[in-house]
C-alpha cells in the first residue's frame, strides 16, 4: 500500500518540477535578454560620446580628428535618427547642458525603444558644408570619403568620419568639414 501512494504522488511531483523549471528558465531567459539590451545601450552611449569628443576637439580648435563611429545594431535600424539638433529653449538647455544658456547644440540619438541626448559644447551656429571650402584634397591619400552635412536632414550614420576645422576669417562660425569613409 505503501508503494501505491508513493507511486500516484510521482507524477505529481513531475509536473510540479516541470512548471518551476519553466518559470526559472523564462526568468533566466528574461535576464539575458535585459543584459544583452543593457550592453547595446551602453555601446550606443559610448559610441554617442566618441562622436561628441571628437566634433568638440575639432571645433575648440584640433585641426583634425579621426572618429571611428560604429553602433551596435541591436535596436531596429530603420528606425533609428542620430542627428545635431539646435535647442532654444533656455529651459531645455539649462536641463540637458546646465549653466544658463540660451541656445545649445544637441547630439540626439533616437528609437523607438532607446533615446539618448548628449550635450554638444560647441556654437550653435556652427556649419558642416559640403562644398566649399571643404575638398577631397584635405584627406588625400586617406581612401575614399563624400564630405557630409552632420547637422543634415539624413542626420550622422555610422561609420568612419575624419573631423577637419576650417576657421576662416571671413567667416564668424565654426566650419567643420566632416568626411565620411566610404569605402
Amino acid at each position: 500500500m505503501l508503494n501505491q501512494k508513493g507511486q500516484e504522488s510521482a507524477p505529481f511531483e513531475l509536473l510540479i518540477a516541470v512548471i518551476v523549471m519553466t518559470f526559472v528558465i523564462m526568468i533566466g531567459l528574461q535576464a539575458t535578454d535585459t543584459l544583452v539590451k543593457e550592453q547595446c545601450k551602453g555601446q550606443i552611449e559610448s559610441g554617442l560620446e566618441r562622436m561628441k569628443t571628437g566634433i568638440e576637439s575639432v571645433v575648440k580648435g584640433k585641426g583634425k580628428e579621426n572618429v571611428s563611429f560604429n553602433l551596435p545594431t541591436c535596436f531596429e535600424e530603420k528606425r533609428t535618427k542620430i542627428r545635431i539638433a539646435i535647442e532654444d529653449s533656455a529651459k531645455s538647455c539649462a536641463y540637458l547642458c546646465g549653466g544658463s544658456q540660451q541656445v545649445c547644440t544637441l547630439l540626439i540619438y533616437s528609437n523607438p525603444q532607446f533615446n539618448s541626448i548628449k550635450c554638444l559644447y560647441i556654437s550653435p551656429h556652427t556649419i558642416f558644408p559640403t562644398g566649399d571650402p571643404c575638398d577631397a584634397e584635405d584627406i588625400a591619400g586617406e581612401g575614399e570619403y563624400e564630405a557630409v552635412d552632420l547637422k543634415g536632414d539624413e542626420g550622422i550614420k555610422p561609420g568612419h568620419y575624419i573631423l577637419i576645422s576650417k576657421f576662416s576669417s571671413l567667416s564668424q562660425n565654426p566650419i567643420i568639414c566632416a568626411f565620411r569613409k566610404t569605402r
